[in-house]
């Protein structure tokens, strides 16, 4: 046997006992709080199929599940020697399951933000106790709220509801945007990574530039089309003005993970597209049986979101002419 295949295999029972543990944990909690698994699912936010396979020491869980699973555990986790190597807080839109070098690289643009338009690195933030997770959990808000939000704010902005929004003209108090392509001084080797390698994998990452203020700075990807990017944009814009909870991004045995709400990401990301797209211009477009890409156009995004808007809407039905009929009756 190679020392290369040797040193695998040894790091192997290291992950197998700590998956051992996590289980072990994980059930002992679990029933000492008096949750089925299904109940548990939809408290940390991991699917039931995967905490059952967990319990009955079934496959290696990935390293975002495994940080929901230790932060539900708290001090239960960190007695028993399990806990994160390293924590960061930001909000980054991404797709789910991002690789880890490219998480590894978004940290560093955020400590380098928060070094340059801050005075502390990204990851000095403090762990928060179980209550105070509680009273900060995420809150879900109606489709009419979030309707009313993106109206309002277009109000704001003096648009009327014809009227195309730049999401790149936007300035919001204590907010600095800037492209990747923007942040300079930083190593131009990560910046290829980031624009290149790990361009598909992410659009906008916002960072906190002081704890407990309202200074941020948000970093979108420059590799990809402004029409793209508009929502991203905006994404991370609601995510600061809604106060959402950030992202927690850790290592867990040298491999990056986060944890987010999809409950939060989800609003964030409707009332983004609701602000740039409003819901009379998408009405208007289902009654005329208009075109998807000439919206898109005119509005400065992609036919997808004009899509997501109307499927949300709950207009595709009418939009696709699909008529219903009850058959008469024998």
């Amino acid at each position: 046997m190679s020392l290369a295949q040797s040193l695998k295999n040894s790091l192997d029972i290291v992950m197998d006992k700590q998956t051992m543990i996590l289980s072990e944990l994980l059930k002992q909690k679990r029933e000492s709080q008096g949750y089925s698994l299904r109940q548990l699912s939809s408290v940390v936010g991991v699917s039931f199929s995967t905490l059952a396979r967990i319990e009955r020491g079934d496959g290696e869980p990935d390293n975002n599940t495994k940080i929901r699973i230790l932060e539900w555990l708290g001090d239960d986790a960190r007695r028993a020697g399990l806990k994160f190597d390293s924590v960061a807080l930001v909000h980054f839109r991404a797709r789910k399951q991002i690789d880890s070098e490219t998480v590894q690289g978004l940290l560093r643009v955020a400590d380098y933000l928060k070094g340059k338009y801050g005075s502390n690195s990204v990851h000095a933030v403090n762990e928060q106790s179980g209550h105070e997770q509680d009273l900060d959990a995420a809150i879900s808000l109606s489709k009419d709220e979030m309707e009313e939000m993106a109206e309002l704010f277009r109000q704001e902005l003096g648009l009327s509801e014809n009227e195309r929004l730049d999401a790149f003209r936007l300035q919001i108090e204590g907010v600095k945007v800037l492209s990747l392509e923007e942040v300079t001084d930083i190593d131009s080797q990560l910046k290829s990574q980031l624009l290149n390698f790990g361009r598909q994998s992410w659009s906008a990452m916002s960072v906190p530039l002081e704890e407990n203020t309202d200074r941020w700075a948000i970093v979108w990807n420059s590799s990809q089309s402004t029409r793209r990017q508009s929502v991203s944009l905006l994404e991370e814009i609601w995510h600061i003005l809604l106060g959402h909870k950030l992202t927690r991004i850790t290592k867990v045995a040298d491999v990056y993970g986060r944890t987010f709400a999809e409950a939060e990401e989800h609003d964030a990301y409707y009332v983004a597209a609701a602000t740039l797209l409003p819901a009379g211009v998408i009405k208007k477009l289902v009654e005329q049986r208009g075109d998807v890409s000439e919206i898109a156009a005119k509005y400065g995004t992609t036919p997808e979101l004009v899509e997501y808007r109307i499927k949300r809407l709950g207009l595709w039905r009418q939009y696709k002419g699909m008529k219903i009929i009850l058959k008469p009756e024998k």
